[in-house]
């Protein structure tokens, strides 16, 4: 019984398998070349780990592969800024809205650096065109209403608060 159910499991007499050459799943099918997405997702799970040094390597992949790409651009930022390299985040945030003008985030992110760095009418200006992109949106709007209050403008804080939060 057992021979009748496993044999058809098993490679006569201990033939292998012959494996297309065109097989996905075959260990000598490899492709021409890796788009950045995988080297910006390989540069995340890195990033996950705390293995900063290899999530840089991965996003820096990726440019190479695509010098403008905009994810790879706002992960480097991103990872800039996690590590306290602000100058260098305000950099690559500015290079990545070059490419996504319209991601609302980006602004955000940068306006954040900026006040990082204390340049808080530059932060601020980042801030309103976050809002700007994505109006009623309350994270950026909590966001440009504590620059402000950090600038000494609690009245313009509490108009941002007041008109985004009914």
């Amino acid at each position: 019984t057992k021979d009748a159910v496993t044999g058809i499991f098993r490679a006569e007499e201990d033939e292998a398998p012959e494996i297309a050459a065109n097989d996905p799943l075959s260990l000598q099918n490899k492709p021409d070349s890796i788009s950045p997405e995988v080297f910006v997702a390989n540069g995340q799970l890195w990033e996950s780990t705390g293995d900063f040094g290899k999530a840089m390597e991965s996003y820096t992949k990726a440019l190479e592969s695509e010098a403008n790409n905009a994810p790879a651009l706002t992960s480097i930022a991103r990872l800039h800024f996690r590590q306290g390299n602000h100058p260098k985040a305000a950099e690559f945030f500015q290079k990545a809205i070059t490419q996504s003008p319209s991601d609302a985030g980006l602004h955000n992110d940068l306006g954040l650096t900026l006040n990082k760095m204390g340049q808080r009418a530059a932060a601020t200006q980042s801030l309103e065109k976050a809002l700007e992109l994505a109006p009623g949106t309350s994270r950026y709007a909590n966001n440009l209403a504590s620059v402000k209050y950090e600038a000494g403008d609690a009245n313009g804080a509490y108009q941002v608060l007041s008109s985004s939060n009914k």
